[in-house]
């Protein structure tokens, strides 16, 4: 959204930029990064360098609390922001991660310093899990394994297991999709744990809900969305999983000036997945409906039947499917970093 207002935004509004960090990370290339194929700067999106093109003043916090009747924006910092429209775009948070002794006991991929650092430590044929069948733990667990592996050359390197609760991988996929991958996965030595629910983790071990327990050094959690703690504070409307509910214009239900995209919303009567995908592909309503003068016609977001998902094995490979069909192999992986690296330059100095 940011680009476009770069390219043709309206310069008789003012537009404020508040993000928690100056600095973000691509999450799409967070795998490449932990298999060492990446270093973090070639990650980095600079929230300065898009707040200067779209001629935004950028305001580095915290939100903690939204009075809509007030139209204000309350930051942790004490400051406080009028708007006249106000567009929510937080992203999510990972399932169960605030559950009791969970967030001390594991690391998430995002930020990935804490990862990098425990992966330096770990011993070799260290236990390492990975909690979370969807895109984002398969491809987890593929480039830890690949790291460690190349890493621990004596010794035999890491055991890496992925953990998942319900009785396939990607679910929302093609079973014969789901297969495919875990076959891929299984082949460079990652162990699946299919119907294995986690109860809870500790520094030293994982605990199912069938009671069983197995050892980690490293426990990666990758589950899947949960809405971000701030969506709660803000009384505005949510669904019954606590995202924001929007029309499919994306404005807030009920609210004249709040639009909501990406992670953090749900579509009233559509079933989107919380995909970086359909945060892409929002951002042009969302920019239209933000400048659209009084009175104009809001446009909707339509969301697409399906999506060319990319998963990064590791070793130079990946898997990619849409429509059910999948194809793997090194030019996939060359596909994937190609679309990944274009995307990255576009919001960098």
């Amino acid at each position: 959204m940011l680009e476009r207002w770069a390219e043709k935004g309206p310069t008789a509004v003012r537009l404020t930029l508040v993000t928690a960090s100056s600095d973000g990370l691509y999450s799409g290339m967070i795998p490449g990064l932990v298999a060492g194929e990446y270093t973090r700067d070639e990650l980095v999106l600079d929230a300065r360098v898009m707040a200067e093109r779209a001629g935004a003043r950028l305001e580095a916090g915290r939100v903690t609390e939204i009075d809509d009747d007030a139209a204000l924006v309350f930051l942790e910092n004490g400051t406080s922001l009028p708007y006249d429209l106000l567009s929510l775009d937080v992203g999510s948070t990972l399932a169960g991660i605030d559950d009791p002794g969970v967030r001390e006991a594991v690391v998430p991929a995002r930020p990935p310093d804490e990862l990098l650092d425990r992966i330096g430590r770990l011993g070799d044929g260290s236990p390492v899990v990975v909690v979370g069948g969807g895109a984002a733990g398969i491809e987890l667990a593929a480039c830890l394994a690949a790291r460690l592996r190349t890493r621990d050359r004596v010794g035999g390197g890491s055991n890496v297991t992925l953990v998942e609760g319900g009785a396939r991988l990607l679910a929302g996929y093609q079973p014969s999709v789901a297969s495919r991958v875990q076959h891929a996965l299984e082949k460079r030595g990652v162990e699946v744990r299919l119907q294995s629910p986690v109860l809870g983790a500790d520094a030293t071990t994982v605990h199912l809900e069938s009671g069983e327990a197995f050892p980690s050094a490293l426990t990666v959690w990758a589950t899947g969305s949960a809405p971000q703690p701030l969506l709660a504070r803000t009384g505005l409307p949510v669904d019954r999983n606590g995202f924001l509910a929007v029309d499919p214009t994306l404005r807030v239900r009920g609210r004249e000036r709040i639009f909501a995209a990406g992670d953090c919303a749900s579509i009233e009567g559509e079933h989107v997945p919380k995909a970086g995908v359909h945060a892409v592909r929002q951002a042009p309503v969302l920019f239209h409906n933000l400048t659209a003068s009084a009175g104009s016609r809001l446009v909707e977001y339509e969301p697409q039947d399906d999506f060319l998902t990319l998963l990064n094995l590791g070793d130079g490979t990946a898997i990619g499917t849409k429509w059910g069909h999948v194809a793997e192999g090194r030019w996939v992986r060359r596909l994937k970093d190609v679309i990944d690296r274009r995307f990255v330059r576009r919001f960098q100095a």
